[in-house]
């Protein structure tokens, strides 16, 4: 059906449709990577204040 409405359009849709997926897959992979690495980064700095917040509770107590 596509074909009959315009050729130029079934080829610019074969081409393009590949390369989004391709961009949307490596973007995905890199958003996956770098939202595991905030994640990680975001339970560091909350140990952290725990610990400091910890630590100061032990010291208003004495």
């Amino acid at each position: 059906m596509m074909i009959k409405l315009s050729i130029h359009l079934t080829i610019a849709c074969l081409i393009g449709a590949p390369l989004i997926l391709i961009v949307a897959k490596i973007s995905g992979s890199a958003h996956g990577r770098i939202s595991e690495k905030v994640q990680n980064l975001s339970a560091e700095a909350f140990e952290i204040a725990e610990e400091t917040i910890q630590t100061i509770r032990t010291v208003r107590s004495f």
